[in-house]
């Protein structure tokens, strides 16, 4: 990461990047490839996030620094550092609601959770999610609104 950046983020901060890119690096190979990239954007579904395979190649070639066609973890460190605002513990629990809310209803449900979950190669069994879901459901609709989530998502923080 260049020095210009990296004062952007905690020691804490970069293990949770790091624990975030080894979801994404599905092969467990240190980097993430096109074809693991473009599984990430499918997760995030909703408006704007389908890329062609052109513009998936064209994103990895603008984050690949060192041109050898992978995004390793310092590349992905340089992005985040780019394109995550400045007051980023709010906005870093929004992008990831983004993600599971997929439908962009405002909720998150099971199928959501499920189809994340699935997208980045995490095996969770259907009884897990529910009890998330039920754990973290005040309204008791068997889905999670933003602030639902927000607390599941600062409680996981914690940890």
């Amino acid at each position: 990461m260049s020095q210009s950046m990296a004062h952007r983020f905690t020691n804490d901060q970069i293990a949770e990047y790091r624990e975030a890119f080894n979801l994404f690096d599905t092969d467990g190979k240190g980097c993430i490839t096109e074809e693991e990239l473009g599984g990430v954007i499918d997760s995030l579904g909703g408006k704007g996030a389908e890329m062609s395979p052109e513009e998936l190649h064209n994103f990895v070639v603008e984050i690949d620094t060192d041109g050898n066609g992978t995004i390793e973890f310092n590349e992905f460190l340089d992005m985040l550092a780019k394109i995550m605002p400045e007051d980023e513990e709010e906005d870093e629990c929004s992008m990831v609601f983004h993600v599971f809310d997929n439908s962009r209803c405002g909720l998150v449900g099971y199928q959501n959770m499920k189809a994340v979950f699935n997208n980045i190669g995490e095996i969770i069994g259907d009884e897990d999610i529910n009890a998330i879901i039920k754990q973290y459901d005040r309204d008791n609709d068997n889905k999670l609104s933003f602030s639902e989530f927000k607390t599941m998502f600062e409680d996981n923080m914690k940890d």
